[in-house]
C-alpha cells in the first residue's frame, strides 16, 4: 500500500482507539486485495487418449499457511497494522491455466473441481468453454467465490496432511503426446478481513 494509505490506517486506527475505549467498539476499516496462489506446471501429454471426460486429479500441497496469510497481509498494510489485522476470508476468485507452448484449442470446454480430504464432496470451481476452441489462455471462474481459509489450519490443509486435489473434467481430444502442451496455473485468491483492536 502506499505511504498515505498506511498514514491513514494509522490516523484511523488511533481515532478507533480512542472511540473504542468510549464504546466498546474494537473493529474497524476492512480491508480487502488479490494475490496469485501458484498451482504448478503440468504435462498435457500424461492425458493423452481421454476423449472428453474426467481427467486425473491434480494434487496441490502448496496452498498458503495461515502464517503466510498473515505475512501477506502485512505486506499490503505495514507491519504496524499487519500485527492488527484479523483475516476473515481467503475466497478464490478464478483459475488462470496458461500454456507455456503451444495453445489449447484441442479444447472446447474446462470444468474444475476442487477436493480438500478424500472422502469429501468436490467443491465446484467453475467451467469455461469456448466453441471454436480455447487459445493460449483459460479463465475458469467458479459460480461465487470459494472461501479457502477454512483448509487451512496450522500450515495444514482441514488440519491433515493429506494434500488437495484439483479434479479436471473436459471436452475435446488432446494431441499425441509430444504435441500436448505444458500447463501452468495460477489461482486468483482475495483476502478480505479487518482490523481489530
Amino acid at each position: 500500500m502506499r505511504k498515505n494509505g498506511v498514514v491513514w490506517l494509522l490516523l484511523a486506527a488511533g481515532v478507533a482507539a480512542v472511540l473504542g475505549g468510549l464504546t466498546g467498539c474494537d473493529r474497524l476499516m476492512p480491508f480487502k486485495f488479490t494475490v496469485p496462489v501458484e498451482l504448478g506446471t503440468y504435462d498435457l501429454g500424461d492425458l493423452v487418449g481421454a476423449a472428453g471426460g474426467t481427467a486425473p486429479s491434480v494434487p496441490i500441497c502448496n496452498l498458503p499457511t495461515q502464517d503466510d496469510v498473515d505475512a501477506l497481509a502485512r505486506a499490503q498494510l505495514g507491519d504496524f497494522v499487519g500485527k492488527l489485522i484479523q483475516v476473515d476470508a481467503m475466497d478464490l476468485t478464478g483459475v488462470k491455466i496458461t500454456a507455456e507452448q503451444g495453445d489449447f484449442g484441442f479444447l472446447t470446454s474446462l470444468g474444475l473441481q476442487w477436493v480438500s480430504q478424500p472422502g469429501q464432496a468436490p467443491i465446484d470451481l467453475g467451467t469455461a468453454q469456448a466453441a471454436a476452441g480455447f487459445g493460449s489462455e483459460i479463465v475458469v471462474t467458479p459460480p461465487e467465490p470459494v472461501d479457502f481459509l477454512p483448509f487451512i489450519s496450522d500450515g495444514k490443509q482441514s488440519g491433515s496432511s493429506q494434500c488437495g486435489t484439483l479434479k479436471m473434467s473436459f471436452d475435446g481430444t488432446l494431441p499425441d503426446a509430444a504435441q500436448a502442451p505444458v500447463a501452468h496455473g495460477v489461482a486468483r485468491v482475495e483476502v478480505i478481513g479487518h482490523v481489530e483492536l
